[in-house]
């Protein structure tokens, strides 16, 4: 009897393992295919966007293809191409053109409209703006004549999640959320309004560590821009008094004016001017102060110089 109860126990804990095991890994799935899933979001470019062709480009993330992958279609970039000549049949106006969506597949259409109910064959992207990349649809609903807003977009972008989410942090893009009123909204003026948002976003927001670390590396160009900037100055003056000794003939240690001014420097320090601009103080004399001596004896050699001897 015992041995009975000991084997029923043994497979109520497995049992019980088991599904515990099974919870797990579908918690994992749904946490994976959420962080994967950007829809309802709009990809701003920043001002920093180092890739050329999606500088100033507006993203709006649709479901991807591959299940691996995120994908969006750029929404404000319009071409060149005109609708009707792309389907002949389309009951749209000749000025309508179509937009280029992204570097992937740029022979792929796909339809973003706006539509009180689903249309056949399209998925739901933001309130009752859908999207649809059958051929067919596509067609039918360009040559419907109560068709309302509707962009056909050639191409999309994509990326690996990991990919994607590093470009973010390194500060290429800014994570918008999607407005169904600003899809179709003017082509021209929609980057420059989402970028101002993203920025704001930013702004109210702790910074993330690669932000602080880019920020930083900011600061640290802009010192050193102002440090060479010093020391330009700084070999401009010591050029300038050297001029001006060679026009006085005046003769200068080997180590040339650098080695003169710090051997003035050297004996200033050392002797104490007796008119009262070099007096002994507990303090150890500045490197400015230092420097204003050096160039108080360098004038002075320019003088005696002039007056000549005796």
């Amino acid at each position: 009897m015992r041995g009975h109860l000991r084997k029923v126990n043994a497979r109520l804990k497995t049992s019980i393992i088991a599904s515990f095991a099974i919870l797990i890994v579908l918690f994992a799935a749904a946490r994976d295919a959420r962080s994967a899933d950007m829809t309802a979001t709009f990809l701003v470019a920043t001002r920093d966007m180092p890739d050329a062709m999606f500088r100033r480009t507006v993203i709006l993330m649709i479901p991807s293809p591959q299940v691996p992958l995120v994908a969006g279609v750029i929404i404000n970039q319009p071409t060149q191409v005109p609708l009707v000549k792309l389907y002949q049949d389309a009951a749209r106006s000749k000025s309508e053109t179509a937009f280029f969506g992204g570097p992937v597949e740029t022979d792929t259409p796909s339809l973003i409209l706006r539509a009180a109910t689903p249309p056949e064959k399209s998925s739901s992207l933001i309130d009752d703006i859908y999207l649809t990349t059958d051929t067919d649809a596509i067609a039918r609903l360009l040559k419907s004549r109560d068709g309302g807003e509707m962009r056909l977009i050639l191409g999309r972008a994509q990326w690996l999640k990991e990919q994607l989410h590093s470009e973010i942090v390194a500060g290429a893009w800014y994570a918008v959320p999607a407005k169904s009123e600003l899809v179709f909204s003017d082509p021209k003026s929609l980057w420059t309004t989402l970028v101002a948002r993203g920025e704001l976003m930013e702004a109210r927001a702790p910074r993330p560590r690669a932000v602080a670390v880019r920020r930083a590396a900011a600061q640290v160009k802009s010192t050193r821009v102002e440090r060479q900037k010093t020391s330009n100055d700084a070999k401009k003056f010591i050029s300038g008094i050297y001029e001006c000794l060679e026009l006085r003939s005046v003769a200068t240690p080997r180590g040339g004016l650098a080695g003169a001014i710090v051997n003035d420097v050297a004996a200033a320090i050392e002797n104490r001017d007796r008119r009262g601009k070099c007096r002994d103080t507990s303090r150890r004399p500045s490197v400015a102060r230092q420097a204003r001596v050096g160039e108080c004896q360098a004038w002075r050699r320019i003088r005696r110089a002039d007056r000549g001897p005796g």
